[in-house]
This record gives C-alpha cells, sequence and structure tokens, in this order.
C-alpha cells in the first residue's frame, strides 16, 4: 500500500495524503458506510450502468439522497478532519521547497490561498476519502464477489 499519495485538485493546487493511523481510517470507513445504510438498489438497478441508472428520476432522488446524507454527517466531517491532519494543500505556483499548507478548517479562511482551497472542498475531502477507505474496501468487496457468486450471477 502506498503511503502517500498526490492528486491535482481543480484550482491547479497538488494536495498530498498520507494514509491515516488504523483508528482514524477506520472511524471514516464506518462513518461513511452509515451514511449507504438503507439505499435500496436492486440487481436490476445494478445492472445498468450509472449514465443510464441517473437517467431515471427516482435512481437520480436515490443518489442525491446518499450525497446529501454523506455530506451532512457529523460522524463523516468529524472523520474527515482527524484524516486531513496528515494531508499538505500545495497551492499552484508555490515555490518548490515549500511543503505545503497542513489541511484543516483554517485552510479554507487563509486569506492568500481560502478562495482556491474552497474551489477545491470536495475533491480534497473525496481525496482523504479514497487514499484512507479504498484499501478496507478493495478487497472486502472482491471477497464477498468470490464468496457469493449467485450475487455476480444476478448482476450479469
Amino acid at each position: 500500500m502506498e503511503q502517500s499519495q498526490k492528486f491535482e485538485m481543480p484550482s491547479g493546487a497538488l494536495l498530498v495524503v498520507t494514509v491515516a493511523p488504523f483508528a482514524d481510517a477506520w472511524a471514516l470507513m464506518k462513518a461513511s458506510l452509515k451514511t449507504l445504510k438503507g439505499m435500496d438498489l436492486k440487481p436490476e438497478d445494478l445492472k445498468r450502468d450509472v449514465e443510464n441508472i441517473m437517467q431515471t428520476p427516482s435512481a437520480f432522488a436515490l443518489i442525491l439522497d446518499r450525497i446529501v446524507d454523506f455530506a451532512t454527517s457529523s460522524e463523516v466531517e468529524a472523520a474527515v478532519w482527524k484524516c486531513a491532519q496528515r494531508a499538505l494543500y500545495i497551492p499552484m505556483g508555490s515555490d518548490p521547497v515549500f511543503p505545503g499548507i497542513k489541511v484543516n478548517q483554517s485552510l479554507f479562511d487563509d486569506a492568500d490561498h481560502g478562495t482556491s482551497a474552497r474551489e477545491d472542498y470536495a475533491k480534497i475531502t473525496t481525496s482523504i476519502l479514497e487514499v484512507n477507505c479504498k484499501p478496507f474496501l478493495a478487497k472486502a468487496l472482491s471477497g464477498l464477489l468470490k464468496a457469493k457468486p449467485t450475487i455476480v450471477d444476478t448482476l450479469q
């Protein structure tokens, strides 16, 4: 597992995210999964590709509801900020030896970089999620599909 990953932000800034300690990453994982609880996707819905599923009003509303649940979850927010302590935001045009700005709430009020950081907020958050949750999900999902071939057969 790679300990740090770099992401280009929409503003042109660079974000370097280092994997958080297990307890912090696992708290983020659990909080994120809670927001998906109760999501009512049927196997026939999963057979369709994302573009088609987003074209139906009910599917779009369902996905939008999950995004809102996720974005407004105090538990997810707290866990993201805990993991964000190990991320650096490097504004576009920074000196190559500049170590970056720690990602915390004050970054988004910074007189020099706050506006561009706010533009990058969604990408910052999803990058922190990716680095810290993906290792838990990758093997778990592939193991689930191997253990339950009937699920895969249903989806094909």
